[in-house]
C-alpha cells in the first residue's frame, strides 16, 4: 500500500512497500530524499534563472534510463559514459579527469580514443564536394585512404602540399601531377 503525508517540515512523504521517500516543495524548486538511502535529486533553480537537475550525493551517480535499460551516467567526479542498445556496455566515455573522449573503450589513452573489434576508424566528409577520407585500424595494419575518387593529399605547417598520391596510386614529391609510380621534383 502507500500511504502520502504531510511531515514536519512541510515535506510530503511516500510510502511504498515500508520504503519512505520524501519530496520537499522549496522555494527554489523539489528536493526528492530516501529515508535510507545516501540519494538525493534536486530539481529547480540554483541561481537567476538557471535550471538545475542535481543529485546531491557526494558518491553516487546520475543514473538515465528509457525503457528499463541505463543509457547514460554521471559520476560524481564528471565522468560521463553513454550506454549501446541493452543498456549494459559503455559506448561513449568522457573522463573528465583526464579530459579524454574514449569510443567504444572506458580507458580512452590519448585526447580522442577510438576502440572496436571490427576496423574502428573515422571518416571526415567534406559535404559541398564531397570528399571523405577515412583512418581505421583492423588486426592487421593501420589505414589512412580516401573514400572517393580523390587524390590523397599530405601537407606541412597545414598549408604545403608535401606529398601526394593519386587516385591511379602514382606517389608525387613536390608535384601536383606525378607521371610515374614515383615522381620526385
Amino acid at each position: 500500500s502507500t500511504a502520502i503525508t504531510i511531515n514536519s517540515d512541510e515535506g510530503v512523504d511516500f510510502v511504498t512497500d515500508g520504503s519512505t521517500r520524501t519530496a520537499t516543495f522549496t522555494g527554489n524548486g523539489i528536493e526528492v530524499k530516501h529515508a535510507t538511502l545516501t540519494s538525493e535529486l534536486f530539481l529547480g533553480t540554483q541561481t537567476g534563472s538557471d535550471v538545475k537537475i542535481a543529485s546531491v550525493s557526494s558518491t553516487n551517480p546520475m543514473l538515465f534510463y528509457t525503457n528499463s535499460e541505463e543509457r547514460m551516467r554521471i559520476g560524481s567526479g564528471g565522468d560521463i559514459s553513454f550506454y549501446e542498445d541493452t543498456g549494459t556496455t559503455a559506448k561513449l566515455f568522457w573522463d573528465a579527469s583526464a579530459e579524454k573522449l574514449g569510443i567504444g573503450t572506458t580507458s580512452p589513452a590519448e585526447v580522442l580514443h577510438i576502440s572496436g573489434s571490427s576496423s574502428p576508424g573515422i571518416r571526415v566528409t567534406a559535404t559541398t564536394t564531397p570528399v571523405s577520407v577515412n583512418m581505421a585500424a583492423d588486426g592487421s595494419a593501420g589505414y589512412i585512404s580516401t573514400v572517393t575518387n580523390h587524390p590523397l593529399v599530405l601537407r606541412t605547417n597545414n598549408t604545403s602540399e608535401a606529398m601526394r598520391i593519386d587516385t591511379s596510386g602514382n606517389v608525387g614529391i613536390g608535384t601536383v601531377s606525378p607521371t610515374a609510380p614515383l615522381t620526385v621534383n
